[in-house]
């Protein structure tokens, strides 16, 4: 929940300031308004590929080459400060959709392990 949680507040700031971070970006979840300080940061993490050939990262894509590929999802941290401009890359928006579609996935998971253990138990309400 903290990759949805971020970008909903990354989405938030975008949509309704321009991208400027404000003090109603860095606020923590229930805490009051007034108790926000301007040195908070909008800490925003989703899921990011990591391709590595032969042990060295791929940085650059399309990459030619051979050996051993290895990939792996990891978590990216992004941060920003209050009066900075949100500016979000290429392949920083398709780690965004990427880490979204793993979360939707993980909610059907969920849901469906769920509904089969109601009727596996014969109480499907």
């Amino acid at each position: 929940m903290a990759w949805l949680e971020g970008i909903v507040k990354v989405r938030n700031c975008l949509a309704h300031r321009l991208g400027q971070v404000s003090l109603e970006d860095v606020k923590p979840s229930g805490v009051p308004l007034e108790q926000t300080k301007d040195t908070d940061t909008l800490k925003v993490v989703w899921l990011r590929l990591r391709a590595s050939l032969n042990g060295a990262e791929i940085k650059t894509f399309p990459h030619q080459g051979g050996g051993n590929l290895e990939c792996q999802f990891v978590e990216y941290q992004r941060e920003w400060r209050v009066g900075e401009q949100i500016e979000v890359s290429p392949e920083e928006c398709q780690a965004i959709g990427m880490s979204l579609s793993f979360l939707g996935n993980q909610l059907l998971a969920d849901f469906e392990s769920e509904i089969n253990a109601r009727f596996a138990s014969g109480k499907p309400e």
